[in-house]
């Protein structure tokens, strides 16, 4: 069967000069190729207009895009500055460590040297993965953590798992990670589990729970820590019913709410009761 969804699109930013042929050719468009991506840049493309305006247009329109630093030329600078601003997951390669501007050391590069082999693998294996995990932004943009439950990447629709303890309640834990190369400061984001009923929250002294005007209510969690180069965390939420207990099979809308100084990030799911892993395993007595 021929597939009829259109390919992942790859936005390519470099300089033009012919001695950048064969980085594009053979490393940058044949781990695109060999990722399911298609790339261009605007070279490549037959379009009116003003250039600049092309090229801001396609960077909207990639899904992710991959910049190369060598040579420290201008325009790629402000044109990778601005995927930045959009937050689009951006790629960025360099011949050598030394052209990485102080502002983009914070962020990894593949220095490729002269192994076109080894930009062509190293590349091909970072599309793919944020291909398959598009939360997981390595350079930040509005919001650069990556959420797991029991070491599996969540995404929009997905099953959000709570193990029904002795009493009924039912524990959800989920984790958080900083794939970046800088600290995340977490005092300005909040965590939090947005329902309906009959889902309630068994309070804590520090836990907040709102009925909202649309008859949905939310629970807030403190504040996330500050999280290091690579550091996880772990958050629970122990639910319990108006019914008094919950039964596994039972499944529940819900969403995972990151309250952010960008705005809300927000992962619909459905969290799913199942039945406790061991028979001592108590979220009560955690």
């Amino acid at each position: 069967m021929i597939p009829t969804s259109p390919r992942p699109f790859v936005f390519v930013l470099m300089p033009f000069d012919k001695t950048f042929a064969d980085t594009y050719q053979l490393g940058i468009k044949a781990a695109c190729e060999a990722a399911g991506a298609y790339c261009e840049r605007v070279d490549e493309q037959v379009f009116t207009g003003n250039i600049l305006a092309r090229i801001i247009n396609q960077i909207a329109k990639a899904d992710i895009v991959v910049a190369d630093m060598s040579d420290r030329e201008p325009n790629v600078f402000y044109e990778t500055g601005y995927a930045h601003a959009l937050g689009k997951t951006v790629l960025l390669l360099t011949r050598r460590s030394e052209d990485i501007p102080f502002d983009l050391r914070q962020y990894p590069h593949i220095v490729y040297a002269d192994s076109l082999v080894y930009l062509r693998d190293e590349l091909q294996r970072k599309i793919r993965f944020f291909l398959d995990n598009p939360k997981a932004s390595p350079v930040g943009g509005a919001w650069s953590l990556q959420v797991f439950q029991a070491g599996r990447p969540l995404q929009k629709g997905d099953r959000l798992r709570g193990r029904v303890t002795h009493s009924g309640f039912l524990s959800v834990v989920i984790e958080v990670h900083n794939p970046t190369p800088r600290p995340f400061h977490g005092q300005n984001t909040v965590v939090a589990l947005m329902y309906e009923g009959p889902l309630m929250r068994e309070v804590h002294s520090k836990d907040r729970s709102v009925e909202l005007p649309d008859a949905r209510f939310v629970t807030t969690l403190p504040h996330l820590p500050s999280l290091q180069p690579d550091e996880w965390a772990a958050y629970r939420f122990d639910l319990k019913t108006v019914r008094g207990r919950f039964e596994v099979g039972e499944s529940f809308p819900v969403t995972l709410r990151f309250y952010t100084a960008m705005g809300p990030i927000d992962l619909s799911l459905t969290l799913e009761a199942e039945s406790r892993l061991r028979p001592d395993d108590d979220s009560e007595d955690a």
